[in-house]
């Protein structure tokens, strides 16, 4: 008989955060906040990216996939048809 090995848990490397923006642009960028709902884990970028798209909370709300331990202290939108002076 042979043994069998332990299943093991799968690393979850990567971090599904949802963050709104506040307030107006200023010189084209505008500050975004984290909303309350809970961090995702996943173990591959593919699969946050699928439950990104996939549970979308909220209009105003953007998902954004983070290395695990390295997520930005601000993050912020920036304008697209910024009229650079």
């Amino acid at each position: 008989m042979s043994k069998r090995k332990a299943k093991r848990k799968q690393r979850r490397d990567w971090m599904l955060v949802w963050y709104r923006s506040v307030g107006e642009f200023k010189k084209g960028e505008r500050r975004m906040l984290q909303r309350n709902f809970t961090i995702k884990f996943f173990p591959s970028w593919t699969e946050a990216n699928k439950a990104r798209l996939r549970y979308r909370q909220d209009i105003s709300c953007t998902g954004y996939i983070h290395k695990r331990g390295r997520k930005p202290r601000r993050i912020t939108e920036i304008q697209i048809n910024y009229p650079a002076e």
